[in-house]
């Protein structure tokens, strides 16, 4: 997997001449568009015409056959065009140098494993052949893995725990081994159905930050494992959530009974293995050919432990008997497999997503392609294969593959060279491995962790470019750690799908202007140069329409907009409601004074009274026209709820239409559409048109599907976002000039002083 890289900043940016294009044609509604430019309508196939196309395309044959073996076996198609003068070289040479260190890794990692270290040997050696046949990533080294090789550990622990019988002979180690090669199958059954299904996909949901996060708590439990070999003390081991803090406790606790000839082992490994590597990063270009660092630490330990007598004067712990020759192929144990189901399905998916991802960031790097679902069938062969002959779960190594790469690999020919050094070492030099102190085994394990350790230079880069990236990074990490492998990738996984979840639930919403002078529209709130169009309000949402954010963009759409249909309607019926009880009080205030002022000018002669009424009518007209002129020149007074709904009034009265702009929406649901329904509707109440632009095809087709656009018309939906801004600009202006015309229709009217007058009421 690929570091995060920091790109640098670009101090000085040159100004790029612009060329000015005048685009001169009508605004298209989608009703205008269609008309013009038919769309092709997509042949709809039953599933019964599709699968018989399918089973004619599939039919068995001798083509069909050979076509599907030289598929499941990418070597017979490379290697009989393969370069011997330009490619042979370099794959040798790359073979030699990666068997090199296949040898001491797989005896390190099978000792991680909790097995023995020539179980390590068998799973880098005969995954890698059948591999190197059927892969199509020309760099992977596949065999042994850290992370692997850990939570191999942990299912085997949970498997020994529950079946270690009480009395009678028992063999642990051997058992343990059928464990793990039961495991193995377990996985590559999962792996090949998964290929078989072309679910190769499933690799996605496994992001970058993720999946290093992941192996970066694993290898913290990779490091806990080792520290009873490093230490030479009993540590207890603990499985399940916090058991890495446990051990801890356990090994400070035993700190005490360290011994201290492997104590001092582990130390001259580490301290020379890791100054070696650290000077040889650092002149990496000038060194040709990696030095084989762990193949001459296990030289030179074996030597000295096996010429001084560590084992039986110090109480060192060795390796061993290393048996000789290949074994002897054994059906896997069935039984144990009901007890493993969930720990194989992490690991198939664990070593899937680690292989994939590092099998696209090499086929980038040197111009091929590989293909996931073979990648998935031939992972899956290799377990199945590897388990007959006692190898536990295996993946792809990153720093293998890397060696390979830089060694000069070309093809997996690289492989299978390596291969023959393992073989060889199998054949003939396992004894010599006997008095190889496991300490020494466990100072390779740690050094090899460098590379996992200095992901935590992630979180920096994250955190300046995705903070969200970045606690996915961290959540995953902790909870790996504290957790447990199996927990942790689970926690991680949830919480990834929360983010993306969480980020179309709240999208971001913004009003949109139009930059002067263009056709081109901008968020207001990020370009002081983009005017909103006057009484017109621009929306856009940035995510899919569906049910889990539906409320929440009409709501920002209310929102932003200060255009709340319902408070509107509401309001308004408050306005109307208090004018009628001000009408209903004049009209009361009317009889009284009418009666009061009959009683007191019962007396009074007919031309006084008459007169008296003349003036009555006039000061209640002038009451009346007062009362009016106070409702209509002052509606907050009436409203209630402070700025916000007089802001919401006038808003009210300047805007006389909204454009949602969908360009960036995706695809939507019957919720969505529901939701768009309802947004037009509140908003006709109040006498403002909505119209759609830029919707996408898969968009469109939805709407017509569901009858949306026969309930609301396809006049309503433009091409452009301009085009819609044109067609609403224009609507206005010609009802705008229907008013005009119609008042100068009226007796009296004068032109452009009547429509002063007008607007000034």
């Amino acid at each position: 997997m690929a570091a995060f890289e920091e790109f640098p900043d670009t101090d000085v940016i040159q100004p790029r001449k612009r060329r000015s294009i005048c685009i001169n044609r009508p605004a298209f509604t989608e009703l205008d568009f269609q008309e013009i430019h038919k769309e092709s309508v997509k042949e709809k196939k039953s599933v019964r015409t599709r699968l018989t196309k399918f089973l004619g395309r599939h039919r068995c044959s001798a083509k069909t056959a050979k076509a599907c073996f030289f598929k499941l076996f990418p070597i017979f198609v490379w290697l009989p065009a393969y370069d011997v003068k330009h490619d042979l070289l370099g794959d040798f040479a790359a073979g030699l140098t990666v068997g090199i260190m296949r040898l001491p890794q797989g005896m390190a990692y099978g000792l991680l494993a909790t097995l023995a270290p020539v179980y390590g040997l068998y799973t880098v050696f005969f995954p890698a052949v059948l591999y190197a046949m059927m892969g199509t990533s020309r760099h992977l080294s596949v065999g042994s893995f850290a992370v692997v090789s850990i939570m191999t550990a942990a299912a085997v622990d949970t498997v020994v725990e529950d079946t270690r019988p009480t009395d009678g002979p028992y063999d642990e180690g051997l058992e343990r081994a059928r464990i793990a090669s039961s495991l193995a199958f377990l996985v590559g059954i999962l792996q090949l159905g998964l290929g078989v299904l072309r679910l190769g996909f499933v690799s996605t949901y496994l992001a970058e930050p993720l999946v290093r996060g992941f192996t970066t708590g694993a290898a913290f439990h990779v490091f806990n494992s080792q520290f009873k070999y490093l230490f030479g003390i009993e540590v207890r081991r603990f499985n399940g959530p916090f058991s890495i803090y446990k051990t801890f406790y356990h090994l400070f606790v035993n700190l005490a009974s360290t011994n201290v000839a492997e104590l001092i082992i582990s130390l001259i490994n580490l301290i020379a293995l890791v100054t070696v590597k650290e000077l040889q990063d650092k002149y990496k270009d000038k060194i040709k050919y990696p030095i084989p660092l762990e193949l001459l630490a296990i030289i030179l330990t074996t030597m000295v432990s096996h010429f001084t007598s560590l084992k039986m004067k110090y109480g060192v712990n060795v390796v061993g008997d290393i048996p000789t020759g290949l074994p002897v192929p054994e059906l896997p144990t069935f039984s144990y497999m009901n007890s493993m189901i969930t720990d194989a399905i992490i690991i198939a998916i664990v070593t899937f997503s680690v292989s994939v991802s590092m099998g696209y960031i090499f086929a980038k790097r040197n111009n091929y392609e590989i293909d996931a679902n073979q990648e998935l069938i031939a992972l899956g062969s290799m377990s199945v294969f590897g388990c007959v002959f006692a190898c536990y779960p295996a993946a792809s190594s990153l720093s293998r593959s890397l060696l390979q790469e830089i060694s000069g690999g070309k093809t997996q020919l690289a492989s299978l060279f390596s291969c023959l050094f393992i073989l060889f070492v199998l054949l003939f030099m396992g004894p010599l491995f006997y008095s190889l102190p496991k300490s020494c085994l466990a100072a390779i394990v740690v050094v090899a962790l460098r590379g996992m350790f200095r992901q935590f230079r992630d979180i920096k880069v994250l955190w300046k470019y995705s903070k969200i990236d970045c606690m996915i990074w961290v959540v995953t990490w902790f909870s790996t750690m504290s957790l447990g492998v199996d927990y942790g990738l689970g926690v991680g996984v949830v919480f990834a799908i929360m983010t993306v979840i969480i980020r179309t639930q709240k999208p971001y919403c913004c009003l949109m202007g139009r930059i002067p002078g263009t056709d081109i529209y901008r968020d207001l709130s990020y370009y002081q140069s983009a005017k909103q169009i006057p009484g017109v309000k621009i929306f856009r949402m940035h995510s899919p329409l569906y049910y889990a954010n539906a409320d929440y963009v009409k709501a920002c759409l209310y929102n932003k907009s200060e255009l709340n249909p319902v408070k509107i309607l509401m309001e308004r019926a408050k306005a109307e409601a208090k004018k009628k009880k001000a009408e209903a009080r004049s009209e009361k205030a009317e009889v009284r004074r009418r009666k009061k002022a009959a009683k007191k000018h019962t007396r009074l002669d007919e031309e006084e009274m008459s007169a008296m009424n003349m003036n009555d009518t006039t000061n209640h007209r002038r009451e009346e026209s007062r009362i009016e002129i106070h409702n209509d020149q002052n509606p907050s007074r009436h409203l209630g709820n402070g700025e916000h709904s007089s802001s919401e009034m006038a808003s009210e009265n300047l805007t006389h239409s909204l454009v949602l702009d969908l360009g960036s929406v995706s695809f939507l649901d019957t919720v969505g559409i529901g939701a768009l329904k309802s947004i037009i509707a509140d908003y006709e109440k109040i006498n403002i048109t909505v119209v759609m632009a830029h919707c996408k095809e898969n968009v469109r087709e939805m709407l017509l599907k569901s009858g949306f656009m026969e309930q609301v018309g396809l006049d309503r939906m433009f091409v452009t976002l301009h085009d819609a801004i044109l067609h609403t600009a224009n609507d206005q202006a010609v009802a705008a000039m229907s008013e005009q015309n119609a008042w100068e229709h009226v007796p009296g009217g004068g032109g452009g002083d009547a429509s002063c007058e007008i607007m000034e009421v």
